[in-house]
């Protein structure tokens, strides 16, 4: 298994379990952290994945614990954005600074 379907399997079980968003949250952001200091993923590229394979869970989810990963889906729908801000930015300043 790796590192993504590990933390989906580690965050659809704390949504399932004790339905604590946060600390699903923080699951998430583990892998991110490791990522970066391992693999040197694309950080959005990473985001992306990890939402796209808590998609599935949260159809088939129910209750709390289908409320829970619509948090974390959202919550990392709002990173993605703000990455793509960020990124966006980024080019245009090294744009203009290159003329």
């Amino acid at each position: 298994m790796n590192n993504i379907e590990q933390c989906v399997e580690d965050v659809v079980a704390i949504a399932n379990g004790s339905h604590d968003c946060e600390l699903a949250k923080k699951r998430v952001e583990q892998l991110f952290i490791r990522a970066d200091v391992f693999a040197r993923i694309h950080q959005a590229a990473l985001v992306q994945r990890v939402h796209d394979h808590l998609t599935r869970p949260h159809f088939d989810a129910h209750g709390e614990a289908k409320d829970c990963l619509r948090d974390v889906i959202e919550w990392l729908d709002h990173r993605l954005k703000r990455d793509r801000v960020t990124a966006s930015a980024a080019m245009r300043r090294s744009g203009s600074s290159s003329k």
